[in-house]
């Protein structure tokens, strides 16, 4: 949905309506005009993005200098690209685009903005609880990306109309060929490493991929191959990835992750058709004997419980999630298209959010933009802080939660018969394999 907030201070007569948007948007504001075509909002087409994470080089963690030797001056330009088209009646539409995935922006605003004297957009991403605000001027636009959740927390963005690239290439095509599956090894800053299996797929110098981890995914990446350097990247309005990697020796290669402006990992891969994880059906244990006694706020900030009458004799499938995970975000509009099938008739689903602020009634609010926005048609509670302790001791029945998200499925009488930790999602080639093994459980 696409508001010009910024100009809509006074109700006007239709004549003083058009009198006022000539004067803003021709004297004023003036208007951007791509291919002779007049337009005062954003030229329509494909734009690049990028979020600048920092403006120094990072030296990799836990690797050896001269085993690497990335291009740092790239390092800290996170690049994404996105779509701005117009319906039939004018309004706006802004999608970002990830590999082969799109994500509309829930929310525009465009128009004048009287603190700056300067055309301004913000882009909202509701659900995600951040936004990105820029001034904008023919085919620039420049400002920040704030995370509400995240106090002070910005990061500065500019975008530039017409530019489909995602990496800055010249066009040459690399003599690399990442393309395969990799066992991977993440190392972080304090020394803790997490294993990881990494699955490219390169077309000339493009390539797009994820990385499957115990706890999730990455999702959709993007990016291209210069020279014989690696670089992929995704934004979603949640999370904000850059890679940069090199092949070391054949089959080998080591890199660098950041996710967003605070968090620096190194990574180092293995060419390995076989590569895999843990079964995410098996590496949460749980107690199957004792009924799961579950309390946890309504949206409406009334207290729930699994023991409601309404639940009774009734199989159930819970959700622990956050509306900041886009993983979670992938599971429920799995389970959403398991219901549109006709499958988990027999289910209560309840989502149980663990959120980020310490308001319960700001976390209410989240909540309820979360259900709405995605027209989620089942009951979600709100479970606590998101914490994995707190989750933990929600869930007393499982002796370790890992994992946002983890699904809980349970019989009649409320004992588990299954816990799936992460989510192994579309951006994978396992997803398909995980939709079959879920609809065996469920339907048994």
């Amino acid at each position: 949905m696409a508001t010009n907030l910024f100009h809509m201070q006074y109700r006007y007569s239709g004549s003083s309506i058009f009198f006022l948007f000539f004067i803003v948007v021709f004297g004023v504001s003036g208007c951007v005009s791509p291919m002779g075509t007049t337009f005062d909002k954003l030229p329509p087409g494909i734009w690049r993005g990028a979020l600048y994470l920092e403006q120094s080089a990072v030296m990799l963690v836990g690797r050896k200098k001269k085993d690497v030797d990335l291009v740092m001056d790239r390092t800290g330009e996170l690049p994404f690209n996105f779509e701005v088209s117009y319906d039939e009646n004018q309004e706006m539409r802004i999608e970002l685009i990830n590999a082969d995935e799109r994500i509309r922006v829930d929310e525009i605003e465009y128009g004048w903005d009287k603190s700056t004297a300067k055309d301004t957009i913000i882009m909202r991403f509701k659900s995600m609880d951040s936004y990105i605000k820029a001034i904008f001027e023919h085919d620039l636009m420049e400002g920040f990306w704030y995370v509400n959740y995240k106090e002070g927390y910005k990061i500065p963005f500019k975008a530039y109309h017409g530019n489909p690239d995602r990496f800055y290439t010249d066009g040459t095509v690399s003599n690399e060929n990442y393309s395969g599956r990799y066992n991977v090894e993440f190392k972080e800053k304090d020394g803790k490493s997490f294993p990881a299996v990494a699955e490219f797929e390169q077309n000339g110098n493009k390539i797009k991929g994820t990385f499957l981890t115990e706890t999730g995914d990455f999702r959709y990446l993007e990016g291209n191959v210069l020279g014989n350097k690696l670089y992929l990247s995704c934004f979603d309005g949640s999370h904000a990835y850059l890679f940069e990697g090199k092949v070391i020796e054949p089959g080998k290669i080591t890199g660098l992750f950041r996710s967003g402006t605070q968090y620096v990992a190194s990574w180092e891969a293995q060419l390995n058709s076989e590569a895999k994880l843990p079964d995410p059906f098996k590496a949460v244990e749980y107690d199957s004997l004792t009924p799961l006694n579950l309390e946890a706020i309504g949206l409406n900030g009334a207290k729930v419980s699994l023991n409601d009458p309404k639940f009774s004799d009734r199989k159930k499938i819970i959700a622990i999630m956050g509306t900041w995970c886009p993983n979670c975000l992938d599971e429920t509009t799995f389970i959403k298209e398991q219901l549109a099938k006709g499958r988990l008739k027999d289910y209560a689903i309840i989502n149980v959010g663990f959120e980020r602020y310490p308001d319960t009634t700001k976390c209410l609010s989240i909540l309820n933009t979360y259900k709405e926005t995605h027209q989620i048609p089942y009951e979600i509670w709100y479970g606590g802080k998101s914490d994995k302790k707190v989750a933990q001791e929600k869930f007393p029945l499982l002796k370790k939660l890992i994992a946002f998200p983890t699904l809980i499925i349970l019989d009649e009488k409320n004992k588990i018969k299954h816990v799936y930790s992460g989510f192994t999602g579309p951006a994978t080639s396992e997803y398909g394999a995980f939709v079959k093994q879920f609809e065996n459980l469920t339907q048994n």
